[in-house]
């Protein structure tokens, strides 16, 4: 069963920029983030009650993934979410059978 949203994924081409935004502008201050050596990408995380923002940036083009190259070359903004749930594996079975696009599962 789906049992939470995990975090809303928000793409940014200037993390830096995104990240002066989100803390001065906004008032919410990243806490934490760093690279992922697969997928040519980095991120910064937004704490907000039980959940998350991820600010997340391409680094490496050639790495990652089509489709976000593709929606951030129209501009910074959302690009996913995660859900949470006690029995992945069914949840993403449940999912695709109804015809949502799933990534993962992602355990």
């Amino acid at each position: 069963m789906l049992t939470a949203l995990d975090h809303v994924i928000i793409g940014v081409n200037d993390l830096a920029q995104a990240t002066s935004v989100f803390s001065e502008k906004i008032g919410l201050v990243p806490r934490g983030g760093g690279t992922h050596h697969r997928g040519g990408t980095a991120n910064r995380i937004i704490l907000i009650g039980d959940t998350y923002l991820e600010l997340i940036t391409i680094q490496r083009p050639a790495e990652a993934q089509q489709s976000m190259r593709d929606r951030l070359a129209k501009g910074d903004g959302y690009l996913n979410f995660a859900l949470s749930s006690n029995d992945i594996e069914s949840d993403t079975r449940e999912m695709v059978q109804r015809g949502v696009s799933v990534i993962g599962p992602i355990p």
